[in-house]
């Protein structure tokens, strides 16, 4: 089989699912031929190519639209100029491979409509998440962004139209899709992500990282990012409750967009700004941190917290079960539904209530051998949910699709 991946753009947490399902799929079926077709912008942020090239995998990189630099006027039209010429003899190509390949797979929403025109084999897509249809109170990219929303929907209608076969992560995912998007008549399409990592960190090297990192003391873990839906405040306020009881506990976040953080929690319904030379901090970022750094942090860890209000899965708490870090997560549909699948252990919230959060974080703090049996009953389950079971999914998806 030869298979043409595209991925137009993506955020970490979508990155780090295809690193790992494009491997998955190239590692359990080396016959299959596969070139991925990569964003100039996110393999600036996370360049992983050589990641993708020792397993077999072919890279193309994408073209990008200039970046919003400050130039002048005729500097302007000469890039948008040059951007044009290029995405045309891009489009003309990219469709030739494609249509040179038994099936193109999406695995971001937002695709060059135009290219989707040009295609003649089955096209299978990803919907991740819905973020950009729904409004949280602020909006994704902390603003209501409708030119973001109608660019979505609209790519969304073309590819039904195109006769597209989507995949979800969730069964909530799949729910969302045909309950925005009615048009859409397939059957569901679901394959749960497994543990995320394909490496560990000795006892020692976790040491050596958090030292690194100067974090000797007891800590909770908050891995997310800037955008709305992540719910970063019900995360603070909860965290003021949990101080009451544990004053010496402190909760590091990760993740982008956060950098900067540091605070005391001195009321449930703020934060206060402190100086960076300041060590009585409560909360504080590293920002985004390595793979290696991100394991040392989960192994040490008392636990992990995911407020999210929606999203396609739980990426860290996938990492947490693999390192055997207890977790509290939201009570959020494609949370149930994936905890629920994977036969993992967890505290659930109702994330729009601080003090449930920090009950559910307090009661792991107050029965460790719960929170520590919780741990290892999850990464045993993880350990029979592999990435040969992702592979074999996604393959008979499009198996499925072709043999008709």
């Amino acid at each position: 089989m030869k298979i043409l991946i595209i991925n137009n753009g993506s955020s970490l947490g979508g990155w780090r699912w295809l690193r790992y399902v494009v491997v998955a799929i190239k590692t359990h079926y080396p016959e299959t031929q596969i070139q991925l077709f990569l964003n100039n912008n996110i393999t600036s942020v996370v360049n992983n190519d050589d990641y993708f090239t020792k397993h077999g995998i072919k890279i193309f990189k994408l073209i990008s639209p200039p970046s919003p630099k400050e130039r002048s006027i005729v500097s302007k039209a000469f890039m948008q100029v040059k951007f044009f010429i290029r995405n045309k003899f891009f489009i003309k190509k990219t469709a030739q491979l494609i249509n040179e390949s038994d099936l193109v797979f999406f695995t971001w929403s937002y695709t060059n409509n135009e290219l989707i025109s040009k295609i003649n084999v089955p096209i299978f897509y990803i919907q991740h998440d819905f973020i950009f249809s729904h409004f949280f109170g602020l909006h994704c990219g902390n603003n209501y962004n409708k030119l973001w929303y109608n660019y979505f929907k609209n790519n969304v209608k073309q590819m039904i139209e195109k006769n597209a076969t989507f995949i979800g992560s969730s069964q909530h995912v799949m729910n969302e899709l045909k309950r925005l998007f009615p048009e859409y008549k397939k059957d569901d399409n679901v394959v749960y992500i497994a543990g995320l990592n394909d490496k560990d960190v000795s006892e020692g090297q976790k040491i050596d990282l958090l030292k690194k990192l100067e974090i000797n003391f007891d800590y909770c873990l908050y891995c997310t990012n800037d955008m709305h839906h992540k719910n970063m405040q019900a995360v603070l306020g909860a965290f003021y409750y949990v101080k009451q009881k544990y004053p010496n506990i402190k909760l590091i976040i990760t993740g982008h967009g956060t950098n900067g953080i540091r605070v005391q929690v001195n009321c449930p319904h703020y934060c206060d700004h402190i100086e960076d030379e300041n060590p009585n901090f409560d909360i504080k970022s590293l920002g985004l941190v390595s793979d290696e750094e991100l394991l040392a942090l989960m192994k040490g860890a008392k636990m992990l917290v995911n407020c999210s209000l929606d999203e396609a899965a739980c990426g860290s708490g996938l990492d947490a079960w693999q390192m055997g870090c207890p977790t509290a997560i939201s009570n959020i549909p494609c949370y149930l539904q994936q905890v629920e699948h994977l036969g993992v252990k967890t505290e659930f919230f109702n994330p729009k209530n601080c003090e449930d959060i920090a009950n559910k974080m307090l009661f792991l703090l107050d029965n460790p051998e719960i929170a520590k049996q919780n741990a290892q009953d999850s990464k045993l389950a993880l350990e029979k949910y592999t990435s040969k079971d992702v592979a074999d999914e996604y393959m008979k998806i499009f198996e499925k699709v072709l043999i008709k």
